[in-house]
């Protein structure tokens, strides 16, 4: 026997109560709440069955009604859409075609491609990239000899004319244009081949990256015929950046907005030289920065960025952006991040990987996201009791921030690397002119309790704020010194004062699961390097990472160095084991917390590491290896690195950290 349902809905299932007999058949307490549940079952059932999505008004092709309408029309009310199946076959582009009954008369209003027409463009995009990557190539070679031939025109005519110079600018006006387009067509195509390299282990995920394959495809076909003919008109030259400067995403008077770019961010550099050190000071230059297809342009002045990593043969580059005439600073806006004008193109010289500096800081941004309750990140102790315009996030991050790219300089390939934000004192919220506003960038080894003592040797440290170092503000690298350099009593006892407990475990534990070697001496005593030593109120310090490339085992010159089972305790000296006596138990706990998260993890290593590494295509970093390796000094190390040895490294040292804090699931 069955439970005889109805189709209609239960307000509310019945509880049994304790004092009812449990008794069966149809209307026993036993089957009463069966019988609801089969009730609104049988209910819901008829409802989805009655959900049209079409099927009533679905017909279909016939020789005597070859486009399916005249059977549409006849069995669809009038206002009402219909549709008509076709046959998925070859050549076919559609499996449904929409149309409306209006009066009698079938209006058609869109189709639904066909899985086989989907199909045959993945398979005819695959199979014509690599022909569109040798045209792209072909287009940059030609170019480059056009390039050539106009100077030498140019030169020759000279003598004999004075509109040699004029002939010549406009030449190279046309150039700029289609350089620019094409570094948006190479762009385009990087991101078209991550999507045909994909492995897929669900449908869903391969028809979502189809959609984008057919947006990406239709965007290079938007590019390539914008540069028929080679229109000037229809691409971005000089003569637009001197007009618009920037591009056509300016947000307000001098900020310029992009989305977070999801593919390899390409920056071409325009200039008459590179410099080859610091001491060159600024060059003059034109950048134009594609994200996802999107133009940033500008005029900019580039210098040599870094310090010791300022004698390596391929420089970081700091990029700032300024007006058509270089009269005022304009700002690049990416994602979340605040405004900038200055970037920094990261080399990358000691780490082959490519992703240890963006990598780390993301951890360290995990670090903070993992934190529960208020203040959460660093940054948020600057909006604390704040309101309004003080009180709205700026999108600071108090750690640099950037994406993998490629840059070009005057058409040819300079190196792949890290497009980043740098330590300036507005990624920290800090004002200039605030005296207990400090950030103190430390560029050499240096005592944590010498701050005081060192604060005018610009090759120690460096005030990122305040602009102006008043008696005020040495009054606090003085307090700070004395707490820094105190014993355990009266570290102790202003250890509250002095630290943010929350920044400082964190910062304890990341250093040394990332061994930081440039950051923390793992051998002597209480010296620092790299580290912003920042704080709000001139009494509470926060530490701050920065140069994070020799990290997971690897040293300064790219070699590997660090064993991960080894230097534990990472962090030595008086003042580290202050934090151990005073904070031991909560930096075990935490550990744990981070642990149990899987933040702390091989796993996470892993993922984070392919997700950058993946953003360079294989050519690119062929390219890479073939244009540094062969210099003097070389590449260092670029065949004994990479994922593997990033991920086997952490593996080994959590295991080492485990045993170390004690650390059980």
């Amino acid at each position: 026997m069955n439970i005889k349902e109805s189709s209609q809905w239960e307000d509310s299932v019945t509880l049994l109560t304790r004092q009812q007999r449990v008794e069966g058949g149809q209307d026993g307490a036993a089957n009463i709440q069966a019988k609801e549940l089969a009730n609104r079952t049988a209910w819901l059932k008829d409802q989805l069955e009655g959900i049209s999505d079409y099927r009533e008004y679905t017909f279909y092709a016939t020789a005597e009604d070859p486009d399916g309408t005249v059977s549409g029309l006849q069995k669809t009310p009038n206002g009402k859409m219909f549709r008509v199946a076709l046959i998925d076959g070859n050549g076919q582009k559609n499996v449904f075609k929409y149309y409306r009954n209006d009066n009698g008369k079938a209006v058609y209003i869109n189709s639904a491609p066909s899985f086989n027409a989907v199909d045959a463009l993945d398979k005819k995009s695959a199979g014509q990239f690599l022909d569109l990557q040798n045209v792209t190539s072909g287009l940059l070679t030609a170019l480059a000899i056009i390039d050539n031939t106009l100077n030498n025109v140019a030169i020759s005519a000279s003598a004999n004319s004075a509109a040699a110079d004029s002939f010549k600018e406009i030449a190279e006006n046309r150039l700029s244009g289609v350089f620019t387009s094409i570094a948006a067509i190479v762009n385009t195509m990087e991101s078209l081949s991550i999507l045909l390299d994909k492995n897929y282990v669900t449908i869903p995920a391969m028809n979502e990256d189809r959609l984008n394959l057919l947006m990406l495809s239709s965007r290079l076909l938007k590019i390539l015929d914008g540069l028929d003919g080679f229109d000037p008109g229809a691409v971005l030259t000089r003569a637009d950046i001197d007009e618009v400067g920037g591009g056509e995403h300016e947000t307000v008077d001098g900020v310029f907005t992009f989305p977070e770019p999801t593919s390899l961010v390409t920056i071409d550099l325009t200039a008459d030289k590179i410099p080859g050190s610091k001491d060159e000071g600024d060059v003059s230059a034109t950048v134009v920065i594609t994200l996802d297809g999107a133009v940033f342009s500008a005029r900019c002045k580039i210098s040599v960025q870094g310090a010791s990593s300022a004698a390596y043969p391929k420089k970081n580059l700091s990029l700032e952006f300024f007006d058509k005439d270089f009269n005022s600073n304009i700002g690049l806006k990416i994602g979340n991040l605040r405004p900038h004008d200055t970037w920094v193109y990261k080399a990358n010289w000691v780490d082959s990987t490519q992703c240890r500096n963006l990598m780390s800081y993301r951890l360290w941004q995990a670090f903070q996201a993992s934190r529960s309750g208020y203040p959460k990140y660093d940054i948020d102790a600057t909006y604390v009791g704040k309101k309004g315009k003080d009180g709205f996030p700026t999108g600071a991050t108090a750690v640099p921030a950037g994406y993998p790219c490629v840059m070009h300089i005057n058409g040819e390939f300079y190196g792949i690397g890290t497009f980043l934000i740098g330590k300036k004192r507005d990624n920290y919220n800090l004002k200039k002119d605030s005296p207990l506003q400090i950030q103190l960038d430390i560029s050499q080894w240096i005592l944590l309790n010498s701050m005081s003592t060192n604060y005018k040797n610009a090759n120690l440290l460096e005030f990122k704020a305040p602009k102006t170092v008043t008696d005020e503000t040495v009054a606090a690298l003085s307090s700070w010194d004395a707490f820094a350099g105190a014993g355990i009593t009266d570290f102790a006892a202003q250890a509250d004062e002095k630290l943010d407990k929350q920044n400082l475990i964190d910062f304890y534990l990341f250093v040394t699961f990332i061994s930081a070697a440039d950051l923390i001496h793992n051998s002597s005593a209480n010296l620092i390097k790299n580290v912003q030593l920042v704080t709000w109120n001139g009494a509470k310090w926060f530490f701050m990472p920065y140069d994070l490339d020799t990290v997971f085992g690897n040293n300064w010159a790219g070699g590997y160095s660090y064993k991960p089972a080894e230097n534990l305790p990472w962090c030595v000296g008086s003042f580290w084991d202050n934090v151990r006596a005073v904070y031991g138990n909560d930096i075990a706990a935490r550990y744990k917390e981070l642990r149990d998260k899987k933040i702390i993890s091989a796993d996470w290593v892993y993922d984070m590491s392919t997700h950058i590494q993946t953003r360079y295509p294989a050519d690119a970093y062929e390219n890479e290896l073939a244009k540094w390796s062969v210099t003097t000094p070389a590449l260092p190390y670029f065949s004994n690195n990479g994922r593997d040895q990033l991920v086997t490294w952490a593996k080994a040292r959590i295991a080492a950290m485990d045993t170390y804090f004690n650390y059980a699931e």
